[in-house]
């Protein structure tokens, strides 16, 4: 979402740099390219944060990650985008263990705006997560902010390569409130759009 939000406002920079105008219209302009490069710089530096991760030669620590129990780490979480009447999140797993894993599920409980439980949804994906590498899923939470608000991982069950069976819980998890950040890309969008709108006038 964010990274098609930099190119919008790109193009729309690139064009606003060619219009011609009078005076006062080219200094209208001059400021809404200032505000447009700010928007630009402020995305560019969320996206860096968010897709940086830690250097270092040392094997990762539990603090590292978003959450832990040792066998399975959640090391992203972010809301996604919207998809008719359903809120999208993707969180990114990380395979602590020695052995491959496969029919991985993920355990997300749904809260309402004081986080009491409301619900539950369990995605699931079918490929093997090999030891050491991560795999990202997917999850689709109803737009009725009026019950659901906020939602958190709350465990996980697997196949490992020998075909046991392991349910396990994660307490640790961090709630991520998807109607603030659902409201965050909605004023974004619609910032986007005006000062679009603003430069193109000048065209």
């Amino acid at each position: 979402m964010k990274k098609l939000l930099v190119v919008a406002l790109s193009v729309a920079l690139l064009l606003s740099t060619t219009a011609c105008g009078t005076n006062s219209e080219l200094e209208a302009k001059k400021q809404k390219n200032e505000q447009l490069k700010q928007t630009i710089d402020e995305l560019k530096k969320d996206l860096a944060q968010q897709t940086s991760s830690p250097q270092s030669t040392d094997a990762p620590k539990q603090s590292d990650y978003l959450a832990s129990d040792g066998n399975i780490a959640v090391t992203k979480q972010e809301t996604y985008g919207e998809n008719y009447e359903y809120i999208e999140t993707q969180f990114t797993i990380k395979n602590l263990t020695d052995k491959n894993i496969n029919t991985f599920t993920l355990h997300i409980g749904e809260y309402d705006k004081d986080k009491n439980l409301i619900s539950g949804t369990y995605p699931q994906i079918p490929e093997t997560i090999a030891p050491g590498e991560t795999a990202v899923i997917s999850a689709t939470h109803s737009m009725d902010f009026e019950l659901i608000q906020n939602v958190r991982v709350t465990g996980y069950d697997y196949l490992d390569e020998s075909q046991n069976y392991t349910n396990n819980n994660i307490n640790n998890a961090p709630f991520m409130n998807i109607y603030e950040n659902w409201t965050k890309n909605k004023q974004l969008g619609i910032r986007v759009c005006e000062i679009i709108s603003v430069n193109l006038i000048f065209l």
